[in-house]
Order: structure tokens, then C-alpha cells, then sequence
């Protein structure tokens, strides 16, 4: 009986995680190259956003041809955001291929992709490590080297003569007990450290004391370790620019105090050149390790009850006024006008 490159495809597919046995099977009754071309037509597909086990089994386990890797690596080009599932889940396939192309492949990754994709921990390693453990090797070093540079600047739209390009950021601390956000502008050249240093001052309250990191969905970006996918030296721009402008940042594992920053749809042009600058703010943000969300509460409802008296008893290091926040003062230690 022969089947067509689809219906081979929908009986493999049936399972979530199909052996060699079922996709040798399918491939006897439709033909190993057709079936990888229908699992590449559903893979490619704009409308398929983040593949399947099983469909990218069926492509490791029988393999694809010289054309249908140019095709694969055309549509892993196009992707408008590298750092996308689909766009990694491509790589993936890609940089496991077992061919010398993979390994030309991984030599050339942008710095934060191979950083992405060691960090995935891909899941189809295993797949192949068996058949081809020097090649994959070498992919895998080649990406550890890519991951310890830093890529170049992306090209940018000129900007008009004596303008300057900023991104307005909007940064709010989650689930605290009164609306606590600052307002700020941060050029477009800052990187996801002077993120974090900018988050800092604006707070005027935390003193860089923890460990921090900034997530994009459930994706790492940068750590003040040094690590994630972009790192924290990389340009912010560089990730916002793709259309990724809502983050988490977290500061203080321990306390775990998150802050949602969203950065402006577009930069903005200003005659004024500022390496940040702030705008507006309210509320005050938390001391250096109260406890966390529930240690802001308790201090916020303490400090309602005395009627902002502090009243007898009060802890000294907590004598915190949840309403404070005056612009002027935190304006003359955060606002840095660029130089040249």
C-alpha cells in the first residue's frame, strides 16, 4: 500500500514521541524523501509556530538531502526573531545534522543564538549523539566559542543631525501593595547592565547588593552573572528591535522582587543627547531585604497604622514611607546627559 508524503506524516505524528520503528515504517509506504518533504512542508509553514517532537524525529531519524537543508536553512534565516522556539527548534536541526555544513553552521552563529541554543539544552542531542559524537562535538565547541563573543552592533535607521534616538522604559514593580513605577529614558545603545543600573538608581532604595536577571516570556535574557542568552553586556536594542519590548526583571533571588518593564512601541528622536534620563515616578520602592512582597506589606500596613508617626517600637532600619518618592531628588542622582 502506498501512501502519500501526508498520510505517511499523520500516522507518525500520532505519537508524541515515535521510535525509529514507526518512522521506518511510514517512510517503506510513502518513501523516505517524501516523507521528510511533508514533514519540512509542515515545519515551514508559517502558521506552524513551534514544532513537534515527533515532526522533527522524522527529519533526524531518515535524514534530508543537499536541496532540502538549503531550504531549511533559508527559512532559519528569515525567522524576524533568532531567539524565537521555532527559530532554535530550525538551528536545532540544523547544527544536529551530522554534515560538515553544521559545523560551518555553528561557527557562524551570532553570539546570542549559540548562547540560546547551549542554554536550551536541546533535546534531540541524544538522538544523535550515538551516530555522530565527533561531529556533533565540534558543533557543540564551535557554539561555546560563538557564545563567548560579542556580536556587533545592528545596523540602525540614520538618525537626523543633531537628533538622538532613546527608548522611554516603563518599569513597575509587581504585586506591590500600592502602584510603585518609574519612568525613564535609556539610549539606545545601553546595554541590559545599565538596565539594571538604571532600575537601581530609579528605585532609590536597593544598592546592587543581590544577583539580578532579565527574562523575555520564560527566556533568560541576560544575568548579572554574566550569563543568558543575550548576556549582560548586550545591547538592549538588539533584542527590543525584533519586537520584544515586555520584560521581567528580578533582583534579589532570595527577597525575589520582580519588576515588569515595557519599553515605549517606538525610540524616540530628541534634540537632547542622554545616556538616561528620568520622567516621572510614584510610590517608593522597597528597602534592601524586608522579607519580599509580604515583608513590603507588612511594612506598608505598619506604617498606615501609625499614621506615618513611626511610632515606639518601629524598627529603626525600617522607618519606610511607602508614599515617598520625590523626583527632584532622585532626578539630580539618576539623569546623565551623554558626553560629546
Amino acid at each position: 500500500m502506498k501512501l502519500t508524503g501526508e498520510q505517511a506524516l499523520a500516522r507518525v505524528t500520532r505519537h508524541s514521541y515515535p521510535g525509529a520503528d514507526e518512522i521506518d515504517s511510514a517512510a517503506r509506504l510513502a518513501g523516505p524523501g517524501t516523507l521528510v518533504t511533508a514533514a519540512l512542508d509542515r515545519a515551514l509553514d508559517p502558521s506552524t509556530r513551534r514544532l513537534s517532537f515527533a515532526l522533527v524525529s522524522v527529519i533526524h531519524c531518515l535524514g534530508m538531502t543537499a536541496d532540502q537543508r538549503d531550504r531549511l536553512q533559508a527559512s532559519w534565516r528569515s525567522q524576524k526573531d533568532p531567539l524565537s522556539i521555532k527559530a532554535l527548534t530550525l538551528l536545532d536541526i540544523l547544527l544536529t545534522d551530522g554534515s560538515v555544513e553544521a559545523v560551518r553552521l555553528a561557527r557562524s552563529l551570532p553570539a546570542a543564538q549559540a548562547r540560546a541554543w547551549l542554554e536550551g539544552g536541546s533535546f534531540l542531542l541524544h538522538q544523535l549523539h550515538a551516530k555522530r559524537p565527533a561531529r556533533l562535538d565540534q558543533v557543540m565547541q564551535a557554539c561555546a566559542a560563538r557564545a563567548e563573543t560579542r556580536d556587533p552592533p545592528r545596523q540602525r535607521p540614520a538618525i537626523p543631525a543633531g537628533m538622538h534616538r532613546v527608548y522611554r522604559v516603563t518599569a513597575t514593580l509587581v504585586d506591590a501593595p500600592q502602584l510603585t513605577t518609574r519612568e525613564f529614558l535609556l539610549a539606545e545603545d545601553a546595554s541590559w547592565d545599565d538596565l539594571h543600573d538604571a532600575i537601581q538608581d530609579a528605585s532609590a532604595s536597593w544598592e546592587r547588593d543581590h544577583l539580578w536577571a532579565v527574562y523575555q516570556a520564560s527566556r533568560i535574557i541576560a544575568v548579572g552573572d554574566g550569563s543568558g542568552v543575550a548576556g549582560p553586556q548586550a545591547c538592549v536594542a538588539d533584542v527590543v528591535d525584533t519586537g520584544k519590548r515586555q520584560f521581567i526583571y528580578r533582583y534579589d533571588f532570595g527577597d525575589n522582587w520582580k519588576v515588569a518593564v515595557s519599553f515605549a512601541t517606538k525610540p524616540l528622536l530628541q534634540a537632547e543627547a542622554w545616556e538616561r534620563h528620568l520622567v516621572s515616578g510614584q510610590g517608593a520602592f522597597p528597602p534592601e531585604d524586608c522579607g519580599g512582597i509580604g515583608g513590603m506589606y507588612r511594612l506598608t500596613m505598619k506604617f498606615r497604622a501609625s499614621d506615618g508617626n513611626f511610632a515606639e517600637g518601629y524598627e529603626e532600619d525600617w522607618r519606610w514611607n511607602p508614599d515617598a518618592f520625590d523626583l527632584a531628588a532622585v532626578k539630580a542622582r539618576f539623569d546623565r546627559p551623554r558626553c560629546g
